[in-house]
């Protein structure tokens, strides 16, 4: 969670994949 030398591109892609990869679990535990 301590990564703020990371670049905003790298950061922003960074959360884009952990909400997509939440979003898909979350999917597969209400199906």
């Amino acid at each position: 969670m301590n990564r703020i030398e990371a670049t905003p591109k790298k950061a922003s892609v960074d959360n884009m994949m952990f909400v997509f990869i939440n979003y898909c679990s979350l999917k597969i535990t209400t199906a």
